[in-house]
């Protein structure tokens, strides 16, 4: 089976009344906006994420600015000192968040 069609049988394939990222550059700025986002909602500062994580706040910043990719370690630790689910994350786009 090609990879295309695991694809879309695990629910990821692009439907057409669907928004869809341009790029990688729109991942990241989608992705670091619902972080910070997440993270406002909880009362938190970046300083204070950064301690929970255990990364410098400039690299918080540039994650949520949508300038960096978090790793998949650090997604793993923001899924979990957030208290949400890594598919809530990496969901597809809602309009509002590219434009």
């Amino acid at each position: 089976m090609s990879i295309m069609k695991d694809a879309n049988l695990n629910g990821l394939d692009q439907t057409p009344n669907q928004p869809q990222l341009a790029n990688l550059a729109e991942l990241r700025l989608v992705l670091g906006g619902r972080l910070a986002a997440v993270r406002r909602a909880r009362g938190w500062s970046q300083h204070q994420m950064s301690v929970r994580l255990g990364y410098h706040q400039v690299r918080i910043a540039n994650i949520e600015l949508g300038w960096k990719m978090p790793s998949l370690e650090i997604l793993d630790k923001y899924t979990k000192i957030l208290d949400i689910a890594l598919y809530e994350l990496l969901r597809k786009p809602d309009p509002w968040e590219l434009t």
